[in-house]
This record gives structure tokens, C-alpha cells and sequence, in this order.
């Protein structure tokens, strides 16, 4: 498995907590419980904060952030790139 290990750190954050037991089980992603944050501008925001106390991003660095937002009918169905403060 570490031949195939990426560089790049996954940091998965649910509300529910057998979404996160069930990502903690995938090599190379950290996960955590989160609260939903109450719209997307603070879900991007809180995001790079946490990125950034975990050591995982410095500040001024690019991440990428997945979501499924509520609504949708879909699971995964956001990618946006957000600058950490």
C-alpha cells in the first residue's frame, strides 16, 4: 500500500459519525465529526481553518473542498477551490 501512498492529505469531516468511522477506515484520509455549517460561504471558511490547525494547509495555500450539499438529490455534489486565510 505505501507504493501507491499520494502526498496530498485528505482531511473528511461529516456530521454524521458513520460517515466519519467509515472514512477513518480509508488509507490516508483523517477524519473527524463536524457541525454543518449554516451556508457555503461558512463551509468554505471553516474548512481552511481547520486545514490549517491540523497542519495540513499554511496560510495562502489552495485546497480542495468536496461537499454534498443538503437539497440536492445527489451525494458529492460540489468541487471548490478555496485560499486559506
Amino acid at each position: 500500500m505505501a507504493d501507491y501512498a499520494t502526498p496530498v492529505v485528505f482531511d473528511g469531516q461529516s456530521l454524521d459519525i458513520e460517515t466519519v468511522r467509515r472514512v477513518s477506515l480509508l488509507f490516508g484520509v483523517h477524519s473527524a465529526q463536524h457541525d454543518e455549517p449554516p451556508n457555503l460561504d461558512e463551509l468554505l471558511a471553516s474548512s481552511a481553518v481547520r486545514a490549517r490547525e491540523l497542519g495540513f494547509a499554511s496560510s495562502g495555500d489552495l485546497i480542495g473542498v468536496t461537499a454534498g450539499l443538503e437539497g440536492q438529490g445527489l451525494g458529492t455534489n460540489l468541487l471548490e477551490v478555496h485560499r486559506v486565510p
